[in-house]
């Protein structure tokens, strides 16, 4: 392998490629970077066998091969050169870079222990990079944390007729959203770890392309191709809960609240709610929302939000403010419909204008403290 490439153009690649090799992996060859050098490009590609990359850069090639090196090291001392013309050439095991003033040698790795990457294949779903980071971030915002629960910390990916959905949920709430798209003619569903996915959506969104997502290997593996870059999420199997049952035909309560005072009420309900396992109590009455805290050690807190009450009267629920609060910091809308049944049955907020999101909690059932 020998080629020649700028330094700019290849610290670019290897800013995104980093991201998606692990430093301290469980075999050594899972922390390196495959390169190969064909049809007048470089192409860089990472994997540690839950999601890969693949990045292509021009440069000019003098001879095809492949080359295999240790993946931070490499691409921290590319990073760390003065803008210029490289020359990279593989010799018997080593790579050698030359440039102005420099001369490297890299050891290599044994390039056929490097794990096979998919390639993607077919007709994708196009969606611009802001739609699909939202699209992810939103219908995955009730993910869970913990991973040995994969089911759980996962998002789950439905395609049907012209439409794409995204949903999550931890067991306590419940997020979803929905996409338009053209070219979804059949029905398939798949899981996708959420934490790598929305680590991949925030770096698509950063490059601010249109971009096209595939499920692959009958559901094995979600492919996402945007310019030069692929990114590949391997699936998880597991049976997703059946939300529509959990989410309630309709509402006896429906009202409409100012998100920042709603947010600043549950911030302020926070110190009084710490000890009680973040519960604040939400009171719909004479159009108006009350936010309500009780600390044994603190004592109350109470505030009062005007609201539009579009349906019913008056009623009571509690939620974990948490949860809330992380509802509001995320929706970047002005107002939210809340609607509501029996204080034990689940409540729900979507966005007044887009009922494509929505994102049902469960309640908890505590004693009167009004």
């Amino acid at each position: 392998m020998e080629a020649i490439v700028l330094q700019e153009n290849l610290s670019k690649v290897l800013q995104t490629i980093l991201k998606f090799t692990p430093s301290k992996p469980q075999l050594p060859i899972l922390s390196s970077i495959l390169i190969e050098a064909k049809d007048a490009q470089l192409v860089f590609s990472t994997t540690d066998l839950r999601m890969s990359a693949r990045v292509r850069v021009g440069g000019k090639v003098l001879k095809e091969g492949k080359f295999v090196l240790a993946g931070k090291p490499f691409a921290e001392y590319i990073l760390s050169l003065s803008p210029g013309s490289l020359t990279m050439k593989e010799d018997g095991g080593e790579l050698y870079i030359e440039g102005e003033g420099i001369h490297t040698r890299f050891q290599g790795m044994n390039v056929e222990d490097f794990p096979q990457i998919p390639t993607i294949e077919g007709e994708g779903v196009e969606l611009p990079a802001e739609s699909f980071a939202h699209f992810i971030e939103m219908g995955g915002l009730a993910s869970g944390i913990d991973e040995t629960r994969p089911v759980f910390s996962s998002i789950l990916l439905e395609f049907e007729d012209g439409i794409i959905k995204s949903i999550s949920t931890d067991g306590y709430r419940l997020s979803g959203w929905s996409e338009k798209v053209k070219n979804v003619k059949s029905s398939t569903s798949i899981l996708v770890p959420a934490r790598f996915t929305k680590e991949t959506a925030h770096i698509v969104e950063r490059s601010n392309q249109q971009m096209f997502f595939y499920p692959l290997q009958s559901g094995k593996m979600l492919g996402i191709k945007q310019g030069d870059a692929e990114f590949y999420l391997r699936t998880i199997e597991g049976d997703f809960p059946d939300y529509h049952a959990i989410v309630p035909p309709e509402f006896s309560i429906e009202v409409v609240v100012d998100v920042e005072p709603f947010l600043q009420a549950l911030k302020t309900a926070a110190v009084f709610s710490r000890d009680a396992s973040n519960i604040v109590k939400i009171e719909i009455e004479d159009k108006k929302m009350i936010v309500r805290a009780t600390s044994v050690t603190l004592g109350e807190h109470v505030s009062e939000i005007p609201i539009e009450i579009q349906k019913g009267e008056k009623g009571n629920i509690a939620f974990n403010g948490k949860y809330l609060m992380e509802l509001l910091s995320n929706v970047h809308k002005d107002k939210l419909w809340f609607g509501m049944n029996e204080e034990l049955k689940p409540g729900m907020f979507r966005s007044e204008d887009e009922h494509a999101f929505f994102y049902l909690v469960m309640p908890f059932k505590v004693q009167d403290q009004s």
